[in-house]
């Protein structure tokens, strides 16, 4: 497990749990995963899904926004994206926010590619 991003929700009743997102490795590839826990001593772990469930880095938002699971997200890597869920693991295809501005690059100046 890397990566957590720990969020406290609060649902539509009013109660409060703790969700996070992760990057779950098997020693060959990354998948996606939430953890939920309404005490931060017991987890159940999840799958997650769909077009924004890719690569790392998935940020959800503290409550539902009109009826919609929302988090930030870099599905593709280098853009930030905003996702949405009916259910919270099945996500839609995000909306690129905003696109990198010029090339990655290291210390040296030199471009590198998304996944350096």
């Amino acid at each position: 497990m890397e990566d957590a991003r720990f969020t406290r929700f609060t649902g539509d009743d009013g109660t409060a749990e703790y969700r996070a997102t992760y990057t779950a490795y098997d020693g060959r590839r990354i998948a996606p995963r939430l953890l939920i826990s309404s005490d931060l001593r017991v987890f159940r772990a999840h799958r997650l899904a769909g077009p924004a469930a890719r690569n790392k880095g998935m940020a959800l938002f503290p409550r539902k926004v009109h009826g919609q699971y929302l988090a930030l997200c870099r599905s593709d890597g280098e853009s930030t994206s905003l996702a949405s869920s009916a259910d919270g693991y099945v996500w839609d295809k995000p909306v690129v926010l905003q696109e990198p501005s010029a090339p990655l690059g290291d210390a040296a100046g030199r471009q590198l590619r998304a996944a350096d």
